[in-house]
């Protein structure tokens, strides 16, 4: 068959009612046709910028803001994960509420937020499930002028700890025996 047996002319009305249609997709279709009857034009769908995407300065203002916050490691599980924790008196409202307390010029929404904050970070709250060191904790939170005085008494309990968890395996080495 040639390309001109194919090719049938129907009433508009017609075509647009059984495909569910309206005028605009086939006057598209007809004007980017070339001369051999088959659509040519660009596709000009996603081409454009959304009207409502949020900017990127703006959204740099919003990392910043969620990495002024001290973070520390978990304390147990610190092989196993590289999820840091926030204090345990903050969450997610509470962050949007001091963000918009010094708002720049245009403060992105709650949602838009929230969503950063779940996808670009893996943060959390800080929840203590097992008894934690004081030292340690208080060393992990710590500001840099008080991590200076506390560091000897840091690392010499860090290093009594490490002997100790040493003398643990070795136990468990020797009870298995």
């Amino acid at each position: 068959m040639k390309n001109a047996e194919r090719i049938r002319r129907v009433c508009k009305q017609f075509f647009m009612s059984t495909l569910g249609i309206g005028h605009s997709p086939i006057s598209e279709a007809v004007r980017g046709c070339s001369e051999t009857g088959r659509f040519d034009g660009d596709d000009k769908r996603g081409k454009h910028v959304a009207v409502n995407k949020t900017k990127d300065s703006e959204l740099e203002l919003v990392r910043k803001h969620i990495e002024s916050f001290p973070k520390m490691p978990s304390h147990y599980t610190r092989q196993d994960s590289k999820k840091e924790y926030l204090d345990q008196g903050l969450n997610i409202n509470k962050m949007y509420n001091l963000y918009v307390q010094n708002p720049p010029v245009n403060p992105v929404s709650p949602t838009v937020y929230r969503r950063m904050f779940g996808t670009e970070y893996n943060l959390s709250y800080f929840k203590p499930r097992k008894d934690q060191c004081e030292l340690c904790t208080k060393y992990l939170v710590a500001d840099d002028t008080v991590k200076r005085e506390m560091k000897n008494a840091y690392e010499l309990h860090t290093a009594m700890k490490k002997q100790c968890q040493d003398a643990k395996v070795v136990d468990k080495n020797v009870a298995s025996q």
